[in-house]
Protein backbone atom coordinates (compact mmCIF):
# COMPACT_ATOMS: atom_id res chain seq x y z
CA UNK A 1 0.00 0.00 0.00
CA UNK A 2 1.56 3.41 -1.02
CA UNK A 3 0.99 6.56 1.26
CA UNK A 4 0.45 9.84 0.30
CA UNK A 5 3.30 12.63 0.90
CA UNK A 6 2.80 14.36 3.72
CA UNK A 7 3.90 17.54 2.95
CA UNK A 8 1.63 18.35 -0.13
CA UNK A 9 -1.06 20.59 0.23
CA UNK A 10 -2.57 19.25 -2.94
CA UNK A 11 -1.24 16.86 -5.19
CA UNK A 12 -2.78 14.91 -8.45
CA UNK A 13 -2.62 11.22 -9.27
CA UNK A 14 0.25 11.77 -11.93
CA UNK A 15 2.25 13.09 -8.68
CA UNK A 16 2.14 9.65 -7.65
CA UNK A 17 3.24 8.20 -11.11
CA UNK A 18 0.38 6.80 -11.69
CA UNK A 19 -0.36 7.54 -15.38
CA UNK A 20 -4.24 6.92 -15.49
CA UNK A 21 -4.40 6.61 -19.52
CA UNK A 22 -3.09 3.09 -18.66
CA UNK A 23 -3.36 2.08 -15.61
CA UNK A 24 -6.09 -0.59 -14.85
CA UNK A 25 -7.16 -0.39 -11.80
CA UNK A 26 -6.25 2.23 -8.26
CA UNK A 27 -7.99 2.07 -5.40
CA UNK A 28 -8.15 5.72 -3.28
CA UNK A 29 -8.97 3.96 0.25
CA UNK A 30 -10.44 5.70 3.22
CA UNK A 31 -10.50 9.36 2.03
CA UNK A 32 -13.12 11.71 2.49
CA UNK A 33 -14.32 12.34 -0.76
CA UNK A 34 -15.91 15.72 -1.95
CA UNK A 35 -18.51 14.12 -4.56
CA UNK A 36 -21.37 15.92 -6.09
CA UNK A 37 -25.37 15.81 -5.35
CA UNK A 38 -26.88 16.48 -8.54
CA UNK A 39 -30.37 17.25 -7.25
CA UNK A 40 -29.16 20.52 -5.24
CA UNK A 41 -25.84 21.30 -7.20
CA UNK A 42 -23.74 21.40 -4.61
CA UNK A 43 -20.76 19.01 -3.00
CA UNK A 44 -21.87 16.20 -1.21
CA UNK A 45 -18.98 15.05 1.42
CA UNK A 46 -18.63 11.28 1.67
CA UNK A 47 -16.72 9.99 4.77
CA UNK A 48 -14.16 7.02 5.19
CA UNK A 49 -15.44 5.93 1.72
CA UNK A 50 -12.75 4.30 -1.30
CA UNK A 51 -12.68 5.58 -4.66
CA UNK A 52 -11.99 3.06 -7.25
CA UNK A 53 -10.47 4.48 -10.67
CA UNK A 54 -10.49 1.46 -13.52
CA UNK A 55 -8.50 3.18 -16.87
CA UNK A 56 -9.48 6.46 -16.84
CA UNK A 57 -12.55 7.23 -15.14
CA UNK A 58 -13.95 6.79 -11.67
CA UNK A 59 -15.78 2.78 -11.67
CA UNK A 60 -17.24 2.93 -8.10
CA UNK A 61 -17.07 4.52 -4.86
CA UNK A 62 -17.63 1.99 -1.42
CA UNK A 63 -16.90 1.52 2.11
CA UNK A 64 -13.71 1.37 2.72
CA UNK A 65 -14.22 -2.17 4.38
CA UNK A 66 -15.80 -2.92 1.86
CA UNK A 67 -14.14 -6.35 -0.62
CA UNK A 68 -15.01 -5.06 -3.77
CA UNK A 69 -11.97 -4.53 -5.22
CA UNK A 70 -10.63 -6.28 -8.46
CA UNK A 71 -7.00 -8.18 -8.45
CA UNK A 72 -4.46 -6.50 -9.30
CA UNK A 73 -5.08 -3.07 -8.22
CA UNK A 74 -2.94 -0.68 -7.26
CA UNK A 75 -4.26 0.79 -3.54
CA UNK A 76 -3.16 4.13 -2.09
CA UNK A 77 -3.75 4.66 1.53
CA UNK A 78 -5.60 8.02 1.67
CA UNK A 79 -6.98 7.91 5.27
CA UNK A 80 -6.81 12.07 6.62
CA UNK A 81 -6.75 12.85 2.96
CA UNK A 82 -9.15 14.91 0.48
CA UNK A 83 -10.28 13.48 -3.13
CA UNK A 84 -11.77 16.56 -4.62
CA UNK A 85 -12.43 17.07 -8.52
CA UNK A 86 -9.93 19.19 -10.67
CA UNK A 87 -10.07 21.01 -13.52
CA UNK A 88 -7.35 22.83 -15.63
CA UNK A 89 -6.37 24.72 -18.54
CA UNK A 90 -3.59 26.90 -19.50
CA UNK A 91 -2.35 29.68 -21.94
CA UNK A 92 0.72 30.86 -23.08
CA UNK A 93 1.94 31.70 -26.56
CA UNK A 94 5.07 34.33 -26.00
CA UNK A 95 7.13 33.04 -28.85
CA UNK A 96 7.43 29.70 -30.61
CA UNK A 97 10.15 27.96 -28.20
CA UNK A 98 8.02 29.03 -25.33
CA UNK A 99 5.27 27.70 -26.56
CA UNK A 100 7.30 24.29 -27.44
CA UNK A 101 8.55 24.29 -23.69
CA UNK A 102 5.24 25.08 -22.13
CA UNK A 103 3.25 22.65 -24.56
CA UNK A 104 5.74 19.62 -24.04
CA UNK A 105 6.45 20.82 -19.84
CA UNK A 106 2.73 19.81 -19.57
CA UNK A 107 2.26 16.62 -21.73
CA UNK A 108 5.23 14.78 -20.07
CA UNK A 109 3.50 16.18 -16.83
CA UNK A 110 0.74 13.42 -17.48
CA UNK A 111 -1.33 16.08 -15.27
CA UNK A 112 -4.77 16.15 -17.25
CA UNK A 113 -4.92 19.82 -19.30
CA UNK A 114 -6.71 22.14 -21.12
CA UNK A 115 -3.70 23.85 -23.15
CA UNK A 116 -4.89 26.91 -25.16
CA UNK A 117 -1.99 27.78 -28.00
CA UNK A 118 -2.76 31.38 -28.02
CA UNK A 119 -2.66 32.86 -31.44
CA UNK A 120 -2.20 36.58 -31.18
CA UNK A 121 0.23 39.02 -33.30
CA UNK A 122 2.83 39.19 -30.23
CA UNK A 123 5.57 41.27 -32.08
CA UNK A 124 8.41 39.20 -31.74
CA UNK A 125 8.91 37.46 -35.27
CA UNK A 126 6.56 35.06 -34.99
CA UNK A 127 3.14 35.53 -37.27
CA UNK A 128 -0.52 34.67 -36.76
CA UNK A 129 0.11 32.05 -40.09
CA UNK A 130 3.34 30.74 -38.14
CA UNK A 131 1.13 30.49 -35.15
CA UNK A 132 -1.25 28.67 -37.04
CA UNK A 133 1.21 26.00 -38.89
CA UNK A 134 2.71 25.22 -35.17
CA UNK A 135 -0.23 24.62 -33.80
CA UNK A 136 -1.15 22.14 -36.16
CA UNK A 137 1.95 20.72 -35.82
CA UNK A 138 1.18 20.27 -31.93
CA UNK A 139 -1.76 18.69 -32.39
CA UNK A 140 -0.38 16.17 -34.63
CA UNK A 141 2.06 15.20 -32.07
CA UNK A 142 -0.34 15.21 -29.67
CA UNK A 143 -2.81 12.71 -31.52
CA UNK A 144 0.49 10.60 -31.53
CA UNK A 145 1.03 10.32 -27.87
CA UNK A 146 -0.84 8.43 -24.77
CA UNK A 147 -1.56 11.74 -22.97
CA UNK A 148 -4.57 13.56 -21.36
CA UNK A 149 -3.72 16.90 -22.63
CA UNK A 150 -6.11 17.96 -24.76
CA UNK A 151 -4.98 20.72 -26.94
CA UNK A 152 -7.42 23.97 -27.35
CA UNK A 153 -7.03 27.71 -28.89
CA UNK A 154 -7.08 31.10 -26.99
CA UNK A 155 -7.43 33.81 -29.43
CA UNK A 156 -7.96 37.75 -28.10
CA UNK A 157 -8.59 39.59 -32.01
CA UNK A 158 -12.21 39.31 -32.45
CA UNK A 159 -12.02 43.17 -31.70
CA UNK A 160 -9.04 44.38 -33.18
CA UNK A 161 -7.86 41.79 -35.41
CA UNK A 162 -8.84 42.12 -39.86
CA UNK A 163 -11.60 40.05 -40.91
CA UNK A 164 -9.60 37.60 -42.93
CA UNK A 165 -7.69 36.53 -39.79
CA UNK A 166 -10.55 36.24 -37.43
CA UNK A 167 -12.36 34.29 -39.91
CA UNK A 168 -9.04 32.05 -40.30
CA UNK A 169 -8.87 31.63 -37.15
CA UNK A 170 -12.24 30.24 -36.79
CA UNK A 171 -12.15 27.80 -39.62
CA UNK A 172 -9.06 26.29 -37.74
CA UNK A 173 -11.32 25.65 -35.10
CA UNK A 174 -13.41 24.32 -36.64
CA UNK A 175 -11.29 22.27 -39.00
CA UNK A 176 -10.10 21.23 -34.67
CA UNK A 177 -13.03 20.87 -32.95
CA UNK A 178 -12.23 22.71 -30.25
CA UNK A 179 -13.38 25.17 -27.82
CA UNK A 180 -11.50 28.95 -28.31
CA UNK A 181 -11.93 31.14 -25.30
CA UNK A 182 -12.27 34.72 -25.94
CA UNK A 183 -15.14 35.27 -28.58
CA UNK A 184 -18.84 34.10 -29.71
CA UNK A 185 -20.16 32.55 -32.87
CA UNK A 186 -22.78 30.04 -33.62
CA UNK A 187 -20.85 27.07 -33.38
CA UNK A 188 -21.01 23.58 -32.03
CA UNK A 189 -17.98 23.91 -29.73
CA UNK A 190 -17.82 25.63 -26.34
CA UNK A 191 -16.87 29.28 -26.95
CA UNK A 192 -15.09 30.54 -23.14
CA UNK A 193 -14.57 34.23 -22.65
CA UNK A 194 -11.77 35.96 -20.90
CA UNK A 195 -13.04 38.62 -18.01
CA UNK A 196 -16.59 40.08 -19.57
CA UNK A 197 -15.42 43.26 -17.20
CA UNK A 198 -17.70 45.64 -19.50
CA UNK A 199 -20.26 43.67 -20.23
CA UNK A 200 -23.84 44.39 -20.19
CA UNK A 201 -26.96 42.88 -19.55
CA UNK A 202 -27.56 42.22 -23.18
CA UNK A 203 -24.15 39.99 -23.09
CA UNK A 204 -25.51 38.40 -20.27
CA UNK A 205 -29.25 36.93 -22.05
CA UNK A 206 -26.66 36.30 -25.10
CA UNK A 207 -24.77 34.18 -22.89
CA UNK A 208 -27.24 32.03 -21.33
CA UNK A 209 -29.38 31.50 -25.03
CA UNK A 210 -26.36 29.74 -26.31
CA UNK A 211 -25.00 28.25 -23.08
CA UNK A 212 -21.23 29.82 -23.34
CA UNK A 213 -19.53 30.67 -20.45
CA UNK A 214 -17.59 33.84 -18.95
CA UNK A 215 -14.03 32.96 -17.46
CA UNK A 216 -13.22 35.65 -14.52
CA UNK A 217 -10.03 36.26 -13.31
CA UNK A 218 -10.46 37.80 -9.84
CA UNK A 219 -6.35 38.35 -9.40
CA UNK A 220 -5.71 40.28 -12.31
CA UNK A 221 -9.01 42.05 -12.90
CA UNK A 222 -8.56 43.97 -9.11
CA UNK A 223 -4.81 44.87 -10.09
CA UNK A 224 -5.73 46.20 -13.33
CA UNK A 225 -8.10 48.62 -11.91
CA UNK A 226 -10.90 47.48 -14.44
CA UNK A 227 -12.44 44.61 -11.83
CA UNK A 228 -15.38 43.09 -11.87
CA UNK A 229 -18.52 45.16 -11.26
CA UNK A 230 -21.08 43.24 -12.99
CA UNK A 231 -19.60 39.33 -12.74
CA UNK A 232 -21.62 38.01 -9.62
CA UNK A 233 -24.56 38.97 -11.94
CA UNK A 234 -23.97 36.27 -14.47
CA UNK A 235 -22.35 33.55 -12.04
CA UNK A 236 -24.86 30.89 -12.74
CA UNK A 237 -23.24 31.12 -16.43
CA UNK A 238 -19.33 31.41 -14.94
CA UNK A 239 -16.61 30.09 -13.86
CA UNK A 240 -13.08 31.24 -12.55
CA UNK A 241 -9.86 30.80 -14.18
CA UNK A 242 -6.35 32.28 -13.82
CA UNK A 243 -4.60 35.01 -15.84
CA UNK A 244 -1.10 34.66 -17.05
CA UNK A 245 0.50 32.40 -15.24
CA UNK A 246 4.13 33.90 -15.15
CA UNK A 247 2.41 37.48 -13.21
CA UNK A 248 -0.22 35.52 -10.66
CA UNK A 249 -1.13 33.20 -8.46
CA UNK A 250 -0.83 29.93 -10.04
CA UNK A 251 -3.86 28.23 -8.56
CA UNK A 252 -7.50 28.35 -8.25
CA UNK A 253 -8.27 28.37 -4.84
CA UNK A 254 -6.54 31.56 -4.25
CA UNK A 255 -8.87 32.96 -7.04
CA UNK A 256 -11.64 31.23 -5.43
CA UNK A 257 -11.28 33.05 -2.28
CA UNK A 258 -10.00 36.05 -3.64
CA UNK A 259 -13.85 36.22 -5.74
CA UNK A 260 -15.70 34.54 -2.59
CA UNK A 261 -14.40 37.66 -0.45
CA UNK A 262 -14.59 40.63 -3.01
CA UNK A 263 -18.03 39.58 -3.96
CA UNK A 264 -19.42 39.40 -0.32
CA UNK A 265 -17.60 42.79 0.23
CA UNK A 266 -19.54 44.33 -2.93
CA UNK A 267 -22.94 43.03 -1.69
CA UNK A 268 -22.59 43.73 1.60
CA UNK A 269 -21.49 47.28 0.75
CA UNK A 270 -25.21 47.71 -0.80
CA UNK A 271 -26.72 47.04 2.36
CA UNK A 272 -24.20 48.62 4.97
CA UNK A 273 -23.49 51.64 2.13
CA UNK A 274 -26.85 52.42 0.98
CA UNK A 275 -29.45 51.35 3.01
CA UNK A 276 -27.49 51.44 6.29
CA UNK A 277 -28.14 48.42 7.65
CA UNK A 278 -26.75 45.37 8.48
CA UNK A 279 -26.72 42.53 6.42
CA UNK A 280 -28.89 39.80 7.61
CA UNK A 281 -27.22 36.86 6.03
CA UNK A 282 -24.04 35.91 3.64
CA UNK A 283 -25.09 36.71 -0.15
CA UNK A 284 -22.31 34.35 -1.60
CA UNK A 285 -21.64 30.97 0.18
CA UNK A 286 -18.38 28.72 0.16
CA UNK A 287 -20.15 26.07 -1.77
CA UNK A 288 -20.58 28.60 -4.51
CA UNK A 289 -17.09 29.58 -4.73
CA UNK A 290 -16.06 25.99 -4.64
CA UNK A 291 -18.52 25.34 -7.83
CA UNK A 292 -17.08 28.32 -9.34
CA UNK A 293 -13.32 26.48 -9.69
CA UNK A 294 -15.02 22.50 -10.06
CA UNK A 295 -18.25 22.18 -11.99
CA UNK A 296 -18.40 25.44 -13.94
CA UNK A 297 -15.27 25.05 -15.22
CA UNK A 298 -15.89 21.88 -16.68
CA UNK A 299 -20.03 23.11 -18.05
CA UNK A 300 -18.20 25.64 -19.26
CA UNK A 301 -15.98 23.50 -21.67
CA UNK A 302 -19.68 21.21 -22.11
CA UNK A 303 -17.85 18.13 -19.95
CA UNK A 304 -20.52 17.08 -18.28
CA UNK A 305 -17.96 14.39 -17.33
CA UNK A 306 -15.65 16.64 -15.91
CA UNK A 307 -15.62 18.64 -12.15
CA UNK A 308 -17.45 16.55 -10.07
CA UNK A 309 -16.64 12.88 -8.25
CA UNK A 310 -19.15 10.55 -9.01
CA UNK A 311 -19.77 7.31 -10.45
CA UNK A 312 -19.20 6.90 -14.69
CA UNK A 313 -17.32 9.76 -14.35
CA UNK A 314 -13.66 10.93 -15.63
CA UNK A 315 -10.98 10.66 -12.91
CA UNK A 316 -10.21 13.93 -12.48
CA UNK A 317 -8.58 13.71 -9.39
CA UNK A 318 -7.01 16.51 -6.96
CA UNK A 319 -5.64 15.15 -3.21
CA UNK A 320 -5.64 17.30 -0.67
CA UNK A 321 -3.57 16.85 2.28
CA UNK A 322 -5.78 17.33 5.55
CA UNK A 323 -2.87 16.96 7.86
CA UNK A 324 -1.26 20.54 6.18
CA UNK A 325 -1.59 23.19 8.63
CA UNK A 326 -4.19 24.85 6.81
CA UNK A 327 -6.11 22.25 6.78
CA UNK A 328 -6.26 20.79 10.52
CA UNK A 329 -9.72 20.96 12.28
CA UNK A 330 -11.36 21.02 8.81
CA UNK A 331 -15.14 19.58 8.88
CA UNK A 332 -16.60 19.95 5.39
CA UNK A 333 -13.93 20.00 3.63
CA UNK A 334 -14.84 21.89 0.46
CA UNK A 335 -15.90 24.71 2.82
CA UNK A 336 -12.50 24.93 4.53
CA UNK A 337 -10.55 24.75 1.21
CA UNK A 338 -12.35 27.91 0.44
CA UNK A 339 -11.72 29.40 3.84
CA UNK A 340 -8.32 28.18 4.78
CA UNK A 341 -9.51 27.04 8.88
CA UNK A 342 -6.53 26.64 10.89
CA UNK A 343 -6.02 23.84 13.12
CA UNK A 344 -7.86 24.06 16.37
CA UNK A 345 -10.65 26.67 15.18
CA UNK A 346 -13.43 24.49 14.79
CA UNK A 347 -12.90 23.36 17.96
CA UNK A 348 -13.07 26.95 19.67
CA UNK A 349 -16.34 27.93 17.33
CA UNK A 350 -18.21 24.85 19.10
CA UNK A 351 -17.40 25.57 22.20
CA UNK A 352 -18.18 29.78 22.27
CA UNK A 353 -21.59 28.44 20.15
CA UNK A 354 -22.49 25.93 23.01
CA UNK A 355 -21.87 28.99 25.58
CA UNK A 356 -24.13 31.62 22.74
CA UNK A 357 -27.41 32.11 21.63
CA UNK A 358 -27.39 32.56 18.46
CA UNK A 359 -29.89 36.02 17.68
CA UNK A 360 -32.20 36.71 15.17
CA UNK A 361 -30.86 38.95 12.65
CA UNK A 362 -34.43 40.35 12.18
CA UNK A 363 -36.06 43.66 12.68
CA UNK A 364 -33.86 46.16 14.34
CA UNK A 365 -30.53 45.13 15.95
CA UNK A 366 -29.63 46.31 19.64
CA UNK A 367 -27.66 49.12 18.35
CA UNK A 368 -31.35 50.62 16.76
CA UNK A 369 -29.30 49.72 13.20
CA UNK A 370 -32.14 47.55 10.67
CA UNK A 371 -31.54 44.43 9.24
CA UNK A 372 -31.68 44.19 5.53
CA UNK A 373 -31.31 41.44 3.31
CA UNK A 374 -28.52 41.32 0.75
CA UNK A 375 -29.02 39.87 -2.72
CA UNK A 376 -28.34 35.92 -2.88
CA UNK A 377 -26.24 34.61 -5.64
CA UNK A 378 -26.93 32.64 -8.44
CA UNK A 379 -23.94 30.11 -9.42
CA UNK A 380 -25.94 27.91 -11.08
CA UNK A 381 -27.56 27.28 -14.23
CA UNK A 382 -31.32 26.09 -14.34
CA UNK A 383 -33.20 26.36 -11.28
CA UNK A 384 -30.79 25.54 -8.30
CA UNK A 385 -28.76 28.84 -7.36
CA UNK A 386 -25.87 26.06 -5.55
CA UNK A 387 -26.21 27.79 -1.98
Amino acid sequence: MRRLPLSLTAITLANLGIPLTNAACTLLQGGTIISFDEASQTPLILRNLSLLVTNDRIASIFPSCSSRVPPQTTTINVTAKIPSPGDDHAHGTFSRETAGAYFNGTVDSSAGVFWCYSIHDIGSGSTVKEQIDDFKLKDQLLSRRETITTLEIAYDGSSSSSLDEIQTVMELARESNISVPSFLNNTPFPIIFSHGSFMTAQDAILLRQTNQYLSMTPESEMHYGHTHPHGFLIQDQASLGIDTRFTYSADMVTQARLWLRSTRLFLFSQVLVQDWEIPQLNPMSVKQAFHSITRSRALALRRNDLGVLVEGVKADIVLFDGDSPNMLGWEDPSENIMRAVRSGFLDSARRIQGLMAVPELTGTSPFGVPFGMPRREDAVRGDQDGY
